[in-house]
């Protein structure tokens, strides 16, 4: 099974100029963990909610601080293609939620949560047994 064939979902850049306060809305309304960031359509970093936990409440940064000041740069991601068990094991060794999947042209087409890794295979176990 394909990493595409989990997931729920389309998604979307943010822009590294908004700011957490924002982020953290839009994360609340559409109920994910995590955004990726987008300049010139390419992913440039991902802003989690974790992050922002950290920054203002941990950090004391003000809630209008940019998500460009403490997104990360360094993360995993997927491709649509890549082999959907291969990488629940990967995200779950690396403690990651969600990352952003992506075509092989590198464009983003969704994000990928381990949960909606781990229905597939519970889904895919019931079939096969």
């Amino acid at each position: 099974m394909r990493v595409s064939d989990c997931t729920t979902g389309a998604a979307r850049f943010i822009d590294r100029k908004e700011t957490l306060e924002q982020v953290a809305r839009m994360m609340a309304e559409i109920k994910v963990d995590a955004l990726p960031v987008g300049e010139n359509d390419r992913i440039v970093g991902i802003i989690t909610n974790r992050d922002i936990a950290i920054h203002c409440i941990v950090q004391g940064h003000p809630s209008d601080t940019k998500v460009g000041d403490v997104m990360s740069s360094e993360f995993l991601c997927c491709f649509d293609d890549d082999d959907a068990e291969g990488m629940l094991d990967k995200m779950a060794e690396a403690r990651l939620h969600c990352i952003p999947m992506l075509n092989r042209g590198n464009e983003l087409v969704g994000m990928i949560s381990i949960s909606d890794l781990a229905r597939a295979r519970t889904r895919l176990l019931a079939v096969v047994e």
